[in-house]
């Protein structure tokens, strides 16, 4: 086969192809780690996977002869162009899915196998098995900045909140700080501390595998060392996390509630510096000092310059994805991608004895949900009856539509102590001369109850919340409409939130009471 001889061009092509699809996808990524405290650590992922790199070809034992430029160029030519395939059958399903469904994790994993199959094809060309199988721990670091999917996420979220409440509440009171727990609050004399996704643990947690794993590498601990450092990290996560919200606690108990917001990120970064010195202290204890290393001469380095045309394939790869992405997002629209919501409240004649209070969106509801318009009213009846009413839209590009999915009380209730009891069920009111489908789920705090009516829109057609979260039923829908109505995004969410019990043969009848004086469509002033 005749290759041709080593080729400056190319050798740049592959540069540039490597180079666009990781700060492509690591762009994609960056808006969950802005967003998203948990994953806030994973702006430091690439610069730790770029120093792993480093390290490894500096200090690699340079045992094989280097490869010659005719084993680069076969190599190049055939053998690791194959990888660009999957690498773009992966990657235009996940920058599709980006575009349609950008908080749907799937869509990042897809972007970053893509991304670790280019780097891979491009490690291959340029020195074969042994510079991939070198650099591959540094290849797979990249994957840490990944979310965790939301089904794996979740329940570990869960069960740690309980864990650092509950242990947080049993340490106060043996303190001499009399501290109740509910769900996941901590009711002080001064207060409530609310121990929130934050100070559940999870971030401390996915920061502590993280740093674990680069700093097993970093002092070239063997496997049984990096097992324990690893197994260390987790146990530091958890204990410094409950120290923290301990923290929070006490000062909240000496200095009342004011004290929660004044040192809440203090105490959390403090935390997290803790976490980091620890490990990187410990490894440096369990390192492993007869175990040296031979620099690699730069006569073994590969060279950069290769021959063939595969370079110029993973650039066309990087730059046509995202254009044939956009260009199939927007071709023709969507005539159910409507701009104006389908409701909208309005409290007018409330009966008798109840009365209406607009409800204010916090900044951290705000910042998560990334609604474009929202309105919320809590309602007080005579007899002491509360209820809460919420209708949130979403415009189909100026937003995460998406974020939508999110926002289901089967998510949000169980996230701050609520006990959800069975699974929901099919509900449908009337209002205004129109049906309103819908669902009805049910949740449980102690003695506390919790019915909650919840109807939810996707490209203005009723989607009732009645199937499991995250289920595969819905995600399948998802992916069809990025063929059948690539345009359809906007989501629009109506949700009803009463306290206490309400009989099955009553439901209709309470929610249909509820709404009557408040909700009314969009279209009639």
């Amino acid at each position: 086969m005749k290759t041709g001889a080593p080729s400056s061009a190319n050798g740049l092509a592959w540069v540039a192809g490597v180079a666009l699809v990781w700060l492509w996808t690591w762009k994609h990524l960056s808006v969950e780690w802005r967003l998203n405290e948990d994953y806030s650590f994973g702006f430091a992922v690439p610069l730790l996977a770029a120093a792993l790199a480093w390290q490894r070809l500096s200090e690699a034992n340079a045992t094989s002869p280097p490869i010659t430029h005719k084993e680069a160029s076969l190599a190049a030519d055939w053998q690791w162009r194959l990888w660009l395939i999957p690498a773009a059958l992966l990657y235009l399903p996940g920058e599709l899915l980006r575009l349609q469904d950008p908080t749907w994790r799937f869509s990042s994993w897809l972007m970053v196998f893509a991304a670790t199959l280019v780097l891979v094809a491009w490690l291959g060309s340029l020195g074969g098995r042994p510079l991939v199988r070198l650099l591959a721990l540094p290849v797979l670091f990249n994957w840490f900045a990944l979310p965790w999917p939301s089904a794996i996420e979740a329940p570990v979220t869960l069960r740690l909140l309980a864990l650092a409440t509950g242990a947080s509440v049993d340490a106060l009171n043996w303190a001499g700080i009399p501290a109740l727990q509910h769900g996941n609050l901590i009711e002080l004399k001064n207060g409530v501390v609310g121990v929130d996704r934050a100070c559940s643990g999870i971030q401390s947690l996915q920061a502590g595998l993280m740093f674990a794993v680069f700093a097993g590498e970093w002092f070239r601990l063997s496997v049984p060392r990096r097992l324990a450092l690893v197994a260390l990290g987790v146990g530091l996560a958890v204990g410094i996390n409950i120290t923290r919200v301990l923290l929070l606690a006490r000062h909240m108990h000496l200095e009342g509630g004011a004290a929660f917001d004044t040192y809440h990120d203090r105490v959390g970064a403090a935390a997290t510096t803790l976490l980091v010195l620890a490990l990187t202290a410990s490894g440096w204890l369990l390192r492993q000092r007869a175990k040296t290393y031979n620099p690699m001469p730069r006569s073994a380095w590969p060279s950069w310059r290769l021959s063939g045309s595969a370079g110029y394939t993973a650039l066309a790869l990087a730059v046509l994805v995202p254009m044939l992405s956009a260009a199939w997002m927007s071709q023709g629209g969507s005539p159910s991608a409507q701009d104006q919501p389908l409701w909208q409240l309005r409290p007018e004649r409330l009966p008798s004895g109840w009365r209406a209070i607009a409800g204010v969106f916090s900044d951290a509801e705000l910042k998560l949900l990334r609604f474009s318009r929202g309105s919320g009213f809590h309602l007080r009846g005579p007899s002491g009856g509360r209820a809460y009413l919420v209708h949130l839209f979403w415009l189909p590009d100026a937003a995460v539509p998406s974020a939508a999915y999110s926002h289901r009380p089967d998510i949000c209730l169980p996230g701050v102590g609520w006990r959800q009891m069975g699974a929901p069920e099919r509900l449908d009111l009337t209002l205004a001369g129109r049906v309103l489908p819908g669902a009805v789920f049910r949740f449980q705090l102690g003695s506390l109850e919790r019915t909650v009516f919840q109807a939810v829109w996707y490209g203005g057609e009723a989607k009732p919340p009645t199937g499991p979260v995250d289920s595969l039923g819905n995600r399948f829908q998802r992916l069809a409409l990025l063929w059948r109505e690539p345009g359809r995004r906007n989501h629009e969410i109506l949700a009803v939130y009463v306290d206490g019990q309400i009989p099955p043969a009553e439901r209709q009848r309470v929610f249909e009471e509820l709404l009557a004086p408040l909700l009314r469509p969009a279209a009639v002033p």
